[in-house]
């Protein structure tokens, strides 16, 4: 990918980022979780030329906010409590993301630890999907 498209894919999903964000009532997951995601993606996008490392962690956080605003769309129930609550539909999951236990699982999952963002999503999509809610 070239500059210009990390560019435009990064701007399209920050302007969904901030529509959402309208409905979102101060700390709310959705603000964290999109939050981070968005910020990955627009700090890839400025770099320009991306190494392999780089384009790997890009296409990874591109994929989770794409999985996220599906989640978003197909769940009502799941987007209500992510855009008000700031543990969101999920407070067992953040917990998790956020312990040791967590952070382990995101290595063996991931390659590697450090986006809490993809793994509560990845943890929720697995759930809501197999739960049909």
């Amino acid at each position: 990918m070239r500059r210009e498209l990390y560019e435009r894919v990064a701007e399209r999903y920050l302007e969904r980022y901030k529509e959402l964000c309208e409905f979102s009532e101060g700390k709310s997951n959705f603000r964290d979780v999109g939050g981070n995601l968005i910020c990955i993606l627009t700090a890839y996008a400025e770099l320009g030329e991306l190494g392999k490392d780089q384009r790997k962690y890009f296409m990874d956080a591109l994929k989770a906010i794409r999985s996220y605003f599906r989640l978003l769309n197909k769940f009502p129930e799941f987007r209500d409590a992510e855009l008000r609550l700031e543990d969101g539909y999920f407070p067992d999951l953040r917990k998790y993301v956020d312990s040791e236990e967590g952070k382990a699982e995101r290595e063996k999952l991931f390659g590697y630890a450090d986006c809490r963002a993809k793994h509560y999503i990845h943890l929720a999509e697995e759930r809501l999907e197999r739960n049909g809610r």
